[in-house]
Parts: structure tokens; C-alpha cells; sequence
């Protein structure tokens, strides 16, 4: 208002019409490109960072559209520190990790990483989980695994979009391993126990977990040797998405996630899901001697 009144008071002073006009269109102009300055700074400050998850009981799972569970309260108070809003997403696993390479999502939680990844997606320097995955078979038809050869013709069934190594990859686009792709856990123990696959692959704690809630605990096996070694599962963020100050958020984000694993606020978010993941790891299944 005092600029307004200001400028007011030294257009009154000007006798002169056309000074005066080239003034006003010089102000019109400036106010202009102030105001679509400001706009455009006010927008970016208050845009959300938008993610993408998906169901990985008992780590996350989606109320409607809405995220729950230990993964969601990492985001929560991670962001808190950062100090920026952010909106979480419910996708099929397949086509959110479409979404972060076509840049309609900021990033996604949580996962591991591949060759293929790091080729659309910036990762965290540190993880938010380590997790496993395990082979599961129909305990009436139990087969001895000992390294991934031992895969070789045989049918897996992997929930869609997952990747298990770069090694497992390999061999499927060889074609040397058979792969049913499933939407959820659920659905992957049904191909199991139908007899369409001869195993199904997924996180240790997520697959026993589903088992017990879907009451098929007596039905399978776990075999003791894992597909893989134990693997970090870390916040990706898109190189594609128009999130303007990315850089900036991912420094931060990395700066908070280890303050928040060095001062025990990681291990408190655990421990109040340790009774869902004591229960997904305590299921009793009969494993291969």
C-alpha cells in the first residue's frame, strides 16, 4: 500500500502525459512480472511432495486411499523434519514404479535397487528398511533350492512389478525361469497352492505375514535358503517428475532419515508394529531340513 501511494504521489508531480504513460506501462509491466514471480515462488513452497505406495502388510497398507502402517509413519515424521507437506498415493507396485519414471510422482517407498531403477530414480543414501526375499512352495510339493539354478524350468509366481535380483531377472528374460505375474500376495498363494506355480517369491516378513492372515500357515513351506541376501529398501525420488527444488528436498531427506536412525526414532517406529512382525515371523511352517 505504501509503494501504491508512493508511486500515486510521483505520478501527481509529472506534468508532462507522455512520461507519464511510458511510467504507467513500465509499472503495469513490472507489477506484472513481480506478481507471476511471487505466484510461482508461493506454489512451489506450498507443493506437496507426492509419493507412491502400495499394500506390503505389515509394513503398509491402504484404508481407501489412505496409507497406514510403519512405512507411512517413517514418511510421516521424516517429512516433519523436513518441514514439507507431501501426499501418499495407493498404486498397483507395477504401475507406481511406472509413475516415478514417468515423472507423475514425485518418488515411492519402498524399495530396492536395480540397474533398471537407478535409471529413472534417485535412491536415499540410507535405507528404511532391510528386508529378504524367500522361496515358498505347497508343502505337499517341497523342492530342494540351493542356488538360483535350481529355479531353472521351473514356474514362479512374483507379485507384479517386483524384482528379486539382477541375476533372477536375467535368467527369466532368458527364459530360463517360467514367471506368473501376480497382483498381490494373496493372489500369489492361490496360484501356489493350485498347483500353477511351483513357488512364490516375496519379502520374508510380508509372505508369512499373508499366510497367517489368510489361514494357509499348514498349506506351505518356506525354504531355509533365502533368494536373496538380506537388501536395503530405500525411498526413491523421480528424475522426471517437475518437483523444482528435488535436489534440495533429497539432501534434506537424506540428512533427517540418518538423525532419525541415530537417535533411536527408527527403532521406536518399529517397535510399535514388533507385535504384526513377530507374529509374520513366528508363523509355524515346517521348513526343510
Amino acid at each position: 500500500m505504501l509503494v501504491e501511494q508512493a508511486y500515486r504521489g510521483y505520478l501527481n508531480i509529472i506534468d508532462d502525459d507522455f512520461y507519464k504513460d511510458i511510467i504507467i506501462k513500465n509499472y503495469g509491466i513490472r507489477v506484472s512480472a513481480i506478481l507471476l514471480l511471487f505466484i510461482s515462488l508461493v506454489a512451489n513452497a506450498q507443493q506437496p511432495v507426492k509419493f507412491a505406495t502400495l499394500d506390503f502388510k505389515p509394513f503398509i497398507w491402504c484404508e481407501g486411499t489412505v496409507a497406514r502402517g510403519l512405512y507411512s509413519d517413517i514418511i510421516e515424521e521424516l517429512f516433519l523434519r523436513v518441514g514439507r507437506e507431501y501426499q501418499i498415493e495407493c498404486l498397483p507396485w507395477k504401475r507406481a514404479l511406472n509413475e516415478v519414471q514417468t515423472g507423475r510422482v514425485d518418488g515411492l517407498f519402498a524399495a530396492f535397487k536395480t540397474i533398471e531403477r537407478e535409471e529413472f530414480a534417485y535412491y536415499s543414501a540410507l535405507p528404511m528398511r532391510i528386508g529378504q526375499y524367500v522361496i515358498f512352495t505347497d508343502r505337499s510339493k517341497t523342492f530342494t533350492f540351493r542356488q538360483l539354478s535350481d529355479l531353472f524350468g521351473k514356474t514362479v509366481a512374483i507379485t507384479r512389478g517386483h524384482s528379486v535380483s539382477d541375476d533372477f531377472d536375467h535368467a527369466k528374460e532368458l527364459g530360463l525361469i517360467k514367471v506368473i505375474e501376480v497382483k498381490s500376495a494373496s493372489t500369489g498363494f492361490k496360484v501356489l497352492l493350485a498347483g500353477r506355480a511351483d513357488a512364490y517369491i516375496n519379502d520374508k516378513i510380508v509372505g508369512l505375514f499373508e499366510a497367517n492372515e489368510q489361514g494357509l500357515s499348514s498349506k506351505i513351506s518356506v525354504l531355509d535358503i533365502p533368494i536373496q541376501e538380506a537388501n536395503p529398501a530405500y525411498l526413491l525420488f523421480s528424475k522426471a517428475s517437475d518437483l523444482q527444488d528435488k535436489q534440495q528436498i533429497i539432501t534434506q531427506v537424506n540428512a533427517k532419515l540418518e538423525s532419525m536412525w541415530r537417535d533411536g526414532t527408527l527403532e521406536n517406529i518399529y517397535s510399535d508394529y514388533i507385535e504384526l512382525i513377530y507374529l509374520a515371523e513366528n508363523v509355524v511352517i515346517n521348513r526343510l531340513e
